[in-house]
């Protein structure tokens, strides 16, 4: 099955793709957790980023060359951590105009 799964992702087989990422759903979600942060975890919570995460991910699929599940996960996580980033910085900004 994994594979099967791998072949058809590297085909640019979006379903297969998808499995992938609900495979990487748990780590990706704990990941997030312990990296967001008191003050961002005070604003969102860890699955409404993860979902951010994802639905990014699938929009730009066209934009990522699939060269195995290391390289999937090692893509996902750095979209996860910038997408952390960015929802820092927005905070933050919005915490200056507040002050």
């Amino acid at each position: 099955e994994t594979q099967r799964l791998l072949r058809a992702a590297a085909a640019s087989d979006r379903a297969a793709i998808e499995q992938l990422l609900v495979r990487h759903l748990p780590g990706l979600e704990a990941f997030v957790r312990l990296r967001m942060g008191a003050e961002l975890r005070r604003k969102a919570t860890p699955p409404d980023l993860v979902q951010s995460v994802c639905r990014e991910v699938l929009e730009d699929l066209g934009d990522f060359e699939f060269r195995g599940e290391a390289p999937f996960r090692h893509w996902l996580y750095t979209r996860a951590e910038n997408k952390l980033k960015e929802k820092h910085r927005y905070h933050q900004a919005q915490r200056r105009r507040s002050d």
